[in-house]
């Protein structure tokens, strides 16, 4: 890193309560999104798991 091209910056952030309420939104995003995963393994491997069934009779 070239530290005589670095510049001084500033950068807004919201307050400390919209801070807070977007954590709690992001944490529930985070669920969700993990358990819709989970979701789509398990549908991508029913064609795998339906022909096991049909030549397993």
């Amino acid at each position: 890193m070239l530290f005589n091209r670095l510049a001084e910056g500033e950068i807004e952030l919201p307050d400390y309560d919209t801070q807070l309420k977007i954590s709690g939104a992001l944490a529930q995003v985070r669920s969700m999104r993990k358990a819709l995963q989970s979701q789509l393994k398990d549908l991508e491997l029913l064609p795998q798991k339906l022909l096991a069934q049909a030549f397993d009779v």
